[in-house]
């Protein structure tokens, strides 16, 4: 199940929400490498999934917030089979005019220095409760359709998840390390030859002399 919206501003760009509750697996579903102009914000409720972003993979857990910042590459694979249930959000960097009064550090949580490298944070147990309530009822105001309600519902999450994370012992994680770069070479080899890749063997054969050198990474995207 999807429910969406995109919502136009003033400024000539828009605002995308989106609800996903679905049963993915390795086989079905791939999130292909790509960016945005746009921050991109998820906040994870359940699934096994793999998310890359500025140069680290994370295995997330439910309530994990995790973003990529515009021009970043970024992309999610499903490690298992699983229901994946998330919200996301892509949001102008101007967004803070909006609403704050114009505040522009209504988004300062997201290039918050005690982020380091890290794509990945969560609110405290308190606060994530809190979160879930108001992420609820921005769903509910999906199905509605009207556009007001829901920027209101979208303003209220931001707002909270920024107070909250200055406010509380909020965890900001760094991910489980560098990427190696035939990861994304793999990505990319399947991704451009997807018609004709015969299966894992041929990808296997073709990046053996490089994937061997990643045993660590391997690793790290297990249990």
């Amino acid at each position: 199940m999807r429910q969406e919206i995109s919502i136009p501003l003033t400024s000539g760009q828009r605002i995308k929400v989106r609800y996903a509750r679905e049963d993915v697996s390795p086989e079905t579903y791939y999130d292909h490498m790509h960016d945005h102009s746009l921050l991109e914000v998820c906040i994870f409720l359940s699934g096994k999934m793999l998310h890359f972003s500025g140069g680290h993979t994370y295995r997330l857990s439910r309530g994990d917030i995790f973003f990529a910042r515009p021009g970043e590459l970024h992309y999610a694979l499903a490690a298992e089979d699983s229901l994946y249930e998330r919200y996301a959000f892509w949001i102008p960097e101007d967004f803070f005019s909006f609403f704050s009064s114009g505040d522009s550090t209504a988004l300062s949580v997201f290039s918050d220095e005690r982020l380091g490298e890290g794509r990945v944070f969560r609110l405290s147990a308190g606060a994530d409760e809190v979160l879930f309530e108001r992420l609820e009822r921005l769903r509910e105001s999906l199905s509605g359709d009207e556009s007001i309600v829901i920027f209101a519902r979208l303003c209220e999450v931001i707002s909270f998840i920024n107070k909250s994370a200055e406010e509380s012992d909020s965890v900001y994680g760094s991910g489980t390390g560098e990427i190696p770069s035939v990861i994304h070479d793999v990505v990319r080899y399947v991704r451009e030859n997807y018609p004709t890749v015969t299966g894992v063997d041929e990808v296997a054969d073709r990046f053996s002399s490089t994937a061997t050198t990643s045993p660590e990474f391997l690793q790290s995207t297990r249990a």
